[in-house]
């Protein structure tokens, strides 16, 4: 019996990246070193917490939930996912390249969410703050520095 075997190095590639997809993922958000961070004795990860979710003290300011869990935002990030993977599939892109695209783009849509300033400030905490006295989310850009992403193998 005789095997013919065709090297095709469009589809090799494509094989690759979808090898390399299948196990690994991006990771956004505050975590790692920059979550355990503290400013005035508060970590960066529970000041993110407290905003996302609010506290008995401090009403809500949904940054990360609207930037990648609202409905709409899982919508724009899905288009962004099958615009990446089409590029990978057309051999434009590797495994890796997809991701770390993805990681940026959902990354910028976070601190967009935080430089956009959509929530609002009471007067006593704008009177507190020494600086970004209208935006809510920064005041020394601790929180905006915080965001990042990292590929991770599942």
């Amino acid at each position: 019996m005789v095997t013919v075997t065709r090297s095709i190095p469009m589809l090799d590639k494509i094989d690759k990246t979808s090898k390399y997809l299948k196990k690994h993922g991006v990771k956004v958000g505050i975590f790692g070193e920059n979550a355990a961070k503290e400013q005035e004795g508060v970590t960066i990860g529970y000041y993110a917490k407290c905003l996302n979710f609010g506290t008995s003290k401090m009403e809500k300011k949904s940054f990360f939930y609207d930037a990648v869990q609202s409905r709409e935002s899982i919508e724009i990030i899905k288009e962004k996912q099958q615009e990446l993977l089409k590029e990978g599939f057309l051999g434009e892109l590797t495994g890796e390249e997809i991701l770390t695209q993805l990681g940026i783009f959902v990354q910028q849509r976070i601190k967009s969410y935080i430089l956009d300033n959509e929530y609002k400030n009471k007067p006593g905490t704008i009177a507190r703050k020494k600086r970004n006295k209208e935006n809510t989310l920064r005041e020394n850009d601790f929180l905006l520095n915080s965001i990042s992403f990292e590929i991770v193998t599942l």
